[in-house]
């Protein structure tokens, strides 16, 4: 019969492997903190007759580097299958703050770990965690197993943002390391710049046949030593070289089309002109903010003297 009572249990006697974990990393220095001033105010969950970890491994990792010697233990008694125990787990966690990578991490051993087949995990885990619906969660969350364990390792400690960083799955372990050793520990990106730049770098290599650390020095030659120590600074610059290298002819083509622009506009500075977003569309936009009638007649007498000129900005953008 199944049932539930509170003891407490020395920290040695608790299983220190358990399959339900559902977190990729343990340490939380808060967590920690907060351990040597209060100790273990919440119970963990185990299971009563192998005290198995049921729910709580944080705060037992930080108790136990805390020194902590006993804790509080809910013990469940009674046979649930494993898999019930992983959802459990889960639950344990419901409405907390979990990093994106605990999430997927959470998801990947629901599949490889617990056996929960696709349409489990599609009904069952990812709305339980919280994820982003459909096959593509699933297949990030397969993809964790081609990423080298210093990638994971980064993205845990937010050096790298996880939906960029997933896409480096494509990358051999040399250049995952490479990524993250020598890219990322100097350019900071956004979420979406890293998932950007990796499928770019991806492209890039196979285009010229080498491998990401030779494609690199060869694009980026003076990286090691003319890069900012402002992260994001070199991430943002980073971002815009790897797009000129990936897309030469849209970016020559933005910048003819900015500075024929800035030259129709002059010194009007409530006059822009801007081209269709990747010059897919035809047209392109005028805006003006005219502030009176006196406005309305200078645009008047800009366009009809910069008439050829606008004429030239048709031709870059069709």
């Amino acid at each position: 019969m199944e049932g539930i009572h509170l003891d407490r249990v020395p920290v040695t006697r608790l299983e220190s492997s358990s399959p339900y974990c559902a977190r990729y990393s343990l340490e939380d220095e808060a967590l920690q903190a907060s351990i040597q001033r209060l100790g273990v105010c919440f119970p963990v969950l185990a299971q009563a007759d192998s005290l198995t970890l049921i729910a709580g491994h944080k705060r037992v990792h930080a108790a136990r580097a805390c020194g902590v010697k006993d804790l509080p233990v809910l013990l469940l008694e009674g046979a649930p299958s494993p898999r019930d125990l992983y959802i459990l787990s889960l639950l344990s966690n419901w409405r907390q703050q979990l990093s994106d990578l605990d999430r997927v991490w959470a998801l990947h051993r629901a599949g490889q770990v617990h056996g929960f087949e696709e349409k489990e995990l599609l009904t069952e885990i990812i709305p339980l965690l919280g994820l982003p619906s459909g096959r593509q969660t699933i297949e990030e969350a397969r993809s964790l197993k081609l990423l080298d364990t210093s990638v994971l390792s980064a993205i845990a400690a937010g050096r790298i943002a996880y939906r960029g960083a997933a896409g480096l799955a494509g990358f051999s372990s040399l250049e995952q390391l490479f990524f993250v050793n020598t890219i990322a520990a100097q350019a900071a990106f956004s979420s979406s710049q890293a998932a950007q730049a990796v499928e770019w770098l991806r492209d890039l290599t196979k285009l010229e046949g080498l491998d990401l650390e030779s494609y690199w020095k060869k694009g980026f030659p003076d990286w090691d030593s003319g890069v900012s120590r402002d992260r994001k600074a070199a991430g943002e610059k980073a971002f815009q070289r790897l797009r000129e290298l990936r897309f030469p002819k849209l970016c020559d083509r933005q910048k003819r089309f900015l500075k024929a622009a800035h030259d129709v506009a002059g010194e009007v500075s409530w006059l822009h002109l801007e081209a269709p977003l990747a010059f897919e569309d035809r047209g392109l936009t005028l805006q003006a903010r005219l502030r009176d009638p006196a406005a309305l007649d200078a645009l008047l007498e800009v366009l009809a003297a910069k008439r050829s000129s606008i004429h030239g900005l048709f031709e870059i953008v069709l």
